[in-house]
């Protein structure tokens, strides 16, 4: 299955690349807008993701809306998570090799 990921440009306009999971995500990715090329940075997948919370109303399974809090930046479509969510630029993931 693929993961989406969510990316945003300076006045909070995203973009969205979804990938299979044997392809990391850039930390950024060039857009061209109005003919000029802007800079999107990437923002953190797991905030971006509605994952399970305690007395969930949806069960086990949680919410399957893949993108819940995605359609608005920041904001739980679900009703999951009050109030406004925080989103974070990702940190660059170090695969196995770089780690030795």
């Amino acid at each position: 299955m693929h993961t989406g990921y969510t990316y945003a440009l300076g006045d909070d306009q995203t973009v969205s690349l979804y990938l299979p999971p044997d392809i990391v995500p850039p930390p950024s990715i060039p857009v061209l807008r109005l003919g000029v090329v802007e800079q999107a940075l990437r923002v953190s997948d797991r905030d971006l993701t509605c994952e399970n919370a305690a007395g969930d109303k949806h069960g086990a399974r949680g919410c399957t809306n893949a993108d819940c809090h995605r359609r608005e930046l920041g904001k739980c479509q679900c009703g999951r998570h009050p109030g406004e969510l925080p989103f974070r630029r990702a940190v660059p993931q170090t695969t196995e090799r770089e780690t030795r």
